[in-house]
């Protein structure tokens, strides 16, 4: 078969490879290739491929090479690797069906996922409105999927991969000896809904005096942390979540009365730094009680409640 080069349609360069052999065409319609524009038509896995897990894996790689895409997180020391695709309105049903079969095959090789986000697409030049269907990889299982599957021959993805598969075996081993602050199953949307609380408020107060006496924020701002009992760790990812929308999953044992809670997020911690709160222990004692706080009795009482 002579193949024919043409160029390819889509985001950068690519390229487009056509074969002509009606006898080929009808084999892999046969087996289940989908016929015509994938967007306007129904297809599945095919049942040979689902029952050989060897099959299986060639599969997903193949469909998150294509389809899959990486990036890191804009505000978290994290990276978000999920899969794409859109149907039309009329076909959306059998769109989300195809999902959940990837969903299940890759939940056979220990990699878990969040829930299908829904969302409008476009409206095609042919009329039809079609729907956006995305899913992504939950950061604990980013080591399995980078060992067992992976992003095929797309090495600029595989190279991310390999970071992101770093982040999440960090993140696998704190979990060890932690307690649980959050259910870590949030959408991919609710992970980017970061929030910035207006200042002068008790409850904001005590964080600042939390931050002062038993923690801090990093020299890069990407992190800020506390290390203290479990009843304030508690109390503390309860105000981070309820004045920024940030939910610190878990919190790591350092001792056997205490625990070490680390929120990672830029844009958090560079707010934290424009309120005054400074890098290192020393430097943080010396630094200036916002005026918020120091203008009025009430917050102040409750940042010295903490600090003593």
């Amino acid at each position: 078969m002579t193949p024919h080069y043409e160029k390819g349609t889509g985001f950068g360069i690519s390229c487009k490879c056509r074969f002509y052999n009606s006898d080929v065409t009808r084999f892999l319609s046969s087996v289940g290739v989908p016929k015509g524009d994938k967007m306007l038509t129904p297809f599945s896995v095919p049942d040979w491929i689902k029952r050989d897990p060897r099959l299986s894996r060639a599969y997903l790689i193949v469909a998150f090479q294509c389809e899959g895409w990486i990036h890191k997180r804009r505000h978290f020391d994290s990276y978000a690797v999920a899969i794409h695709m859109n149907k039309s309105e009329q076909f959306l049903s059998n769109g989300i069906s195809f999902a959940q079969e990837l969903k299940s095959l890759l939940k056979t090789f220990g990699v878990t996922t969040t829930n299908l986000q829904i969302r409008p697409a476009n409206l095609r030049k042919d009329g039809n409105k079609t729907k956006s269907i995305t899913f992504a990889i939950r950061t604990n299982s980013l080591p399995a999927f980078y060992e067992k599957l992976g992003f095929g021959l797309c090495s600029a993805k595989s190279e991310k991969l390999a970071r992101a598969s770093a982040i999440g075996n960090k993140r696998i081993l704190a979990r060890q000896n932690s307690i649980q602050l959050f259910d870590n199953s949030i959408s991919m949307d609710e992970i980017e809904q970061i929030k910035f609380p207006a200042t002068g408020d008790g409850v904001l107060s005590k964080l600042f005096g939390y931050l002062v006496k038993y923690g801090g924020v990093s020299r890069d701002s990407r992190q800020f942390y506390i290390t203290s009992s479990k009843e304030i760790i508690v109390d503390f990812a309860r105000i981070i979540y309820e004045k920024f929308g940030l939910r610190i999953p878990y919190a790591k044992k350092e001792s056997k009365m205490n625990y070490r809670c680390r929120g990672c997020c830029l844009a958090i911690g560079k707010w934290f730094k424009s309120q005054g709160l400074l890098s290192g222990k020393k430097r943080l004692l010396r630094s200036k009680i916002p005026d918020w706080i120091v203008s009025n009795p009430s917050n102040y009482d409750e940042f010295l409640k903490i600090v003593g």
